[in-house]
Formats: structure tokens, sequence, C-alpha cells
């Protein structure tokens, strides 16, 4: 008993291959699009880390005294061209200060930004610390 007719290809021959490749197509172009996503994600994200450390370093250019309120580390921020839809903030600042000799002095600041962007519909956010040290 011959299985395959020997004429040529039979329409469920053509049919299975069309499905196949279909299928085929499908998975590979699910693949692209994820690899997609996922580069501009990262593309994304070292955006965001140059613009955070062109501000660190503004930061850092300041005296320790001129970066004690959010309005001036705001200023800072606003410095940097950030394009839009990217929302950099200053989230808050905690001064630590370290009692020797039963002194009370302010030395360190702990300097949080906040980080907001869209991706896909998505809201994604970003705390970012920095350590400004009395020199």
């Amino acid at each position: 008993m011959k299985i395959k007719n020997e004429k040529g290809a039979v329409n469920v021959d053509i049919s299975t291959g069309i499905i196949v490749f279909i299928i085929g197509s499908v998975a590979v172009l699910g693949l692209y699009l994820t690899i997609y996503k996922s580069m501009a994600r990262i593309k994304i994200d070292e955006m965001i880390i140059s613009y955070i450390t062109e501000i660190c370093e503004n930061i850092d250019l300041k005296n320790y005294e001129d970066v004690n309120t959010k309005q001036k580390i705001d200023s800072l921020i606003a410095e940097v061209n950030i394009p839009e839809g990217y929302n950099i903030s200053c989230d808050s600042i905690e001064e630590s200060s370290i009692i020797a000799n039963n002194d009370k002095s302010d030395v360190v600041k702990k300097i949080n930004l906040k980080v907001e962007y869209k991706l896909n519909n998505e809201t994604r956010d970003y705390i970012v610390s920095k350590i400004k040290v009395k020199e």
C-alpha cells in the first residue's frame, strides 16, 4: 500500500507546510518582540544612569551648605537637559549627625533622587541615594 501519491503534492501536504511555517514565523516574531522590548528598557536605563551621574556630579561640585533644601537640589536637576517623559526629583534629604565630645555636628547628608518614567503604559520608578560629606 502506497502512502504518498506519486502525482505531486497533495492539498494536505501544502496545508501542513503552511501551518508549520506560520507557527514558526509567530515564534520568531515573538522572540524579536521580546528582544526589542528588552533593548528599549536597557537603553532607557542607560540614559537614566547618565542623567543621574550628571546630577550627582553637579551635587559634588557644590558646597555642603549649598545642598540643604529640596529646592536647591531641584535647581541642580533642572540644569541637566532631561527629555520629556522622565521625571527626576529630590525625594528627601536626610541629615546624619555625629556626636563627638558632647558636640553634635552635621557632617553627612543622604540625598534621595526619585526617577519616574513610562514604558508601554507601565510606570517605572527608581530611587537613587547620594551621600554628601562635609569637607
